[in-house]
């Protein structure tokens, strides 16, 4: 009776923490879902590259903000004093923006590498005027990454979803009344959004930098070291969705469409267990540093319950309601082959929506006991080997879909082996 009291305890610390992180993490993938819908919307015909250009321009966020700043969440949570988490605030922004600095050239020259990898000199080029358009966002948003991270440590994570959301109706509003001129208004809108969050976040925690402070090489390493791993196996993750749309694009730009409207659903379903990760990374961090092998289990557990049991619900909704979401972003346009396409992409994504969520969790789980690199190993087999060994495969047989068999795949795997990866290192520790 007590070991039930003290689970039902951690479940509701965990969801309280998470709650505000799920929804900032909606709300910031709520705006790559509007932005796809605005560009259905306005110009059907322009879903492929517009929705291939903000995949790509997503991963880029993901793997930086997402990645290699998700340290900041565990090393903030570990500090003593509110002197050292603000000096880790500020070295974690001065590291993020040298880092997404670097990726602005890629933009440049994406019409080019996209044509390399198979694409159509249509869809290619409008993904480029995108992503070029929307690359000086990119330092505004891994700025917004950090903070986010940062409330999540200090736990003041309950501004985020409030100036997520506001940024996303503000993005929507503008994309209505502004004048088109292609794609590229799209980015620049983008990229002004991303600023915004940033600032807002900014402004929140009356953040001041001192530029001419030195970082500490212990705060330094502490990053790195957590966060290299974790921004390697996003790198792997959000690489290994970024394929498979470059592989679905080789079967047409109706194919890529259909692709795009499924993954950004994915996207959003998967922001909730994104969420409950980050704050069970938290509570396994604490409870790992109190050398507490009853609360590091609790706090996983009550993660994959949330998890499991928000996916299971997402099982439902997808698949009964497949017609409708299809709708929401194409509207009234006569995309019967999208249409068609994307109903059957959409039944197998609800398949593994369980899975997506327990691998999301114990990814969390195995950042918060510090083992991101046996992870990143894991992420490596799960995604790159059973996932793109699948959808190459499948693809051959079942076109696009085959590559949809293939993320199933990969996801299962993932959640398999990290799952698997966590419960071995608490017995062994034990």
């Amino acid at each position: 009776m007590i070991a039930l009291r003290a689970f039902g305890d951690e479940l509701s610390r965990t969801a309280r923490l998470s709650i505000p992180l799920a929804l900032g993490q909606l709300g910031q993938v709520l705006f790559g879902v509007v932005v796809t819908m605005a560009i259905g919307a306005r110009r059907p015909d322009l879903l492929a590259a517009g929705g291939l250009a903000v995949a790509l321009h997503s991963t880029a966020i993901v793997v930086c903000g997402g990645g290699l700043c998700s340290g900041v969440a565990i090393v903030v949570a570990q500090c003593e004093g509110r002197e050292d988490s603000a000096h880790v605030l500020r070295t974690a922004l001065k590291m993020s923006t040298i880092v997404s600095v670097t990726l602005l050239p890629l933009a440049w020259f994406s019409g080019t590498l996209l044509e390399l990898s198979g694409q159509s000199i249509e869809v290619a080029s409008g993904a480029q005027s995108l992503l070029r358009a929307a690359s000086w966002g990119i330092p505004g948003a891994v700025a917004f990454a950090v903070l986010r991270n940062f409330a999540a440590g200090t736990s003041r994570a309950g501004s985020i979803p409030i100036v997520s959301i506001a940024v996303t109706g503000g993005f929507a509003l503008a994309s209505a009344v502004i004048p088109w001129q292609g794609l590229s208004t799209v980015g620049h809108l983008v990229a002004a959004s991303q600023w915004a969050l940033a600032l807002a976040m900014a402004a929140r925690f009356r953040l001041h930098i001192n530029v001419d402070a030195v970082a500490r090489p212990s705060v330094v390493g502490a990053l790195l070291r957590l966060g290299a791993p974790v921004a390697i196996m996003f790198a792997l993750e959000a690489g290994f969705f970024s394929a498979t749309s470059l592989l679905v694009g080789r079967f047409g730009a109706n194919a890529l469409a259909a692709h795009q409207i499924v993954a950004q659903t994915c996207y959003l379903t998967f922001m909730v267990p994104s969420g409950i990760g980050i704050a069970t990374s938290v509570r396994v961090a604490r409870a790992t540093a109190a050398h507490d092998r009853k609360s590091v289990l609790r706090a996983s557990a009550a993660g994959f319950a949330l998890a499991a049991s928000y996916m299971a619900l997402s099982t439902i909704v997808l698949y009964a309601f497949r017609d409708v979401i299809i709708s929401v972003y194409l509207g009234g346009a006569h995309a019967d082959e999208v249409r068609s396409t994307s109903r059957s992409m959409l039944a197998i994504a609800a398949a593994f929506q369980v899975a997506d969520g327990v691998q999301g969790v114990a990814g969390g789980a195995l950042r918060g006991r510090g083992l991101t690199g046996r992870a990143a190993i894991a992420g490596i087999a799960a995604y790159w080997f059973a996932g793109m060994g699948v959808a190459f495969a499948a693809s051959r047989s079942y076109g696009p879909l085959g590559v949809w068999w293939g993320i199933a795949s990969g996801l299962v795997a993932a959640a398999v082996a990290l799952g698997a990866m966590f419960f071995a290192d608490v017995l062994r520790r034990s």
